[in-house]
């Protein structure tokens, strides 16, 4: 299957191409160099290069969190592309349920505790994160964590599971009782995980873009 992956969880959009699981193609938007909505669309075609956008069978994008500017663009580019091709599978995954799925999936697949996933967004200078009981559920909603969060966190635990980016100044403090996994992500990592999201509740129609504003998730 031709799959089309879409990431804003950064701060940093990114577009992929595979076939399965097998990424053939890979741009990364440069923020240096134009800002994302005049270029959108030359990026698009530069990804699918060779190809019609109507042979990609599952368009796949990221959702949040992130950059407030990044994710509507993108989450209004999706909406666009489903509307002309509503015969092909939209699916909409936030950046922390990608980690997660990473997490059980190529990391650690015997995993017997709950763990948390994180990400760090230079564009908004904010940690974010959401905790997972030990199946992949998630146990709460997405949200900022401060650094006062993320010690009481290892505290409530003792044994963590961290998955994500996190920044160093947060590391030697919670090295003792966790085992750090850093990992990224970007649209390749969607490609690699398309297949373990559920199509039934990541619908791209019904689901809303991920906004965290401080403690509380906006999904307007």
């Amino acid at each position: 299957m031709r799959m089309l992956a879409i990431d804003c969880s950064l701060g940093q959009v990114s577009f992929a191409a595979s076939m399965g699981s097998k990424v053939y193609s890979y741009v990364l938007h440069d923020k240096n160099k134009s800002d994302l909505g005049s270029s959108l669309f030359d990026l698009l075609a530069e990804v699918v290069e060779g190809t019609s956008i109507t042979d990609f069978e599952k368009i796949l994008l990221s959702i949040g969190p992130g950059s407030f500017t990044d994710i509507r663009i993108v989450m209004a580019l999706g909406r666009g592309l489903n509307l002309a091709m509503p015969e092909n599978e939209f699916l909409g995954c936030t950046a922390l349920e990608i980690l997660a799925l990473i997490f059980l999936n190529e990391i650690n697949p015997q995993n017997s505790f709950p763990f948390f996933s994180t990400v760090y967004c230079p564009s908004t200078r904010k940690q974010y994160g959401q905790m997972f009981d030990k199946e992949g559920l998630a146990t709460e909603v997405p949200r900022v964590y401060e650094e006062g969060d993320l010690l009481a966190l290892k505290e409530q635990y003792k044994m963590l599971n961290i998955v994500g980016c996190i920044p160093k100044i947060f590391n030697h403090k919670l090295s003792e009782g966790c085992c750090l996994f850093p990992k990224k992500i970007d649209a390749r990592a969607l490609c690699r995980m398309a297949d373990f999201i559920d199509p039934h509740t990541h619908k791209f129609s019904e689901m809303k873009p991920l906004y965290i504003r401080k403690t509380y998730v906006n999904t307007n």
